[in-house]
């Protein structure tokens, strides 16, 4: 079989893929919030690492009512409270890359490090591996983390957060989205499917696995 150039098909300028891998990173974010008894459309959201997923998981936690109070870059994070402009970073991203955060006005400017401890409800670790560990794990105030990057959080963290009641999306069900466009490309699936399948399959899978992890009582 073979690959008919669906990942490459655009969404408002961007790949497929970036839109579809963040899609999945709320769609899964959305089944642990249900599990957490949180509201998404009443809830507050930190996301670590603005670049290509990054953006599509700000534009569809927007779209959910989750108000984005932080994101970060290699130059800084971005917090307001009150909630950022999501359509006004997502433009000043196209134009200044990473520097979007010394261009936007009306935020708190701090290290990049300072966004994992942020008082939030969703934390989207996105940057890099091991950015929570046994260092920092206490400073974690979020009840849900879904996560963008491979391995975010070491093994003795996971462990940490569990005991603290913190529900952790295994990463690779949260950012399965690339994998699932390549998949529906193989068997000439649409855009449109690509979607209905994340919809379909990572909600039930992230309830399935926090579920049984909270039964069990092992983290997941």
């Amino acid at each position: 079989m073979q690959h008919r150039g669906l990942a490459l098909k655009e969404i408002d300028g961007e790949p497929l893929e970036n839109h579809a891998t963040g899609y999945g990173v709320v769609e899964a974010a959305k089944a642990a919030c249900e599990i957490a008894g949180l509201d998404m459309a009443d809830s507050t959201a930190a996301i670590e690492g603005f670049g290509k997923v990054g953006t599509g998981v700000a534009r569809y936690l927007n779209e959910n009512g989750t108000r984005v109070v932080a994101i970060s870059t290699l130059k800084g994070c971005l917090y307001n409270a009150d909630g950022l402009d999501v359509e006004q970073l997502l433009l000043l991203k196209k134009e200044y890359g990473d520097d979007l955060v010394n261009q936007y006005p009306g935020a708190g400017l701090f290290e990049s490090s300072k966004l994992i401890g942020l008082p939030v409800d969703i934390l989207i670790p996105g940057a890099r591996p091991y950015v929570i560990d046994k260092y920092n794990v206490d400073q974690v105030k979020a009840k849900v983390i879904s996560s963008i990057a491979n391995i975010p959080i070491t093994e003795e963290a996971e462990d940490v957060l569990f005991q603290k009641d913190i529900l952790t999306v295994p990463d690779f069900i949260s950012n399965a989205g690339g994998i699932t466009v390549a998949l529906v490309d193989i068997l000439g699936g649409t855009v449109e499917n690509v979607f209905d399948a994340l919809r379909k399959l990572l909600g039930p899978l992230t309830r399935d696995i926090l579920v049984e992890s909270l039964n069990k009582k092992i983290n997941p």
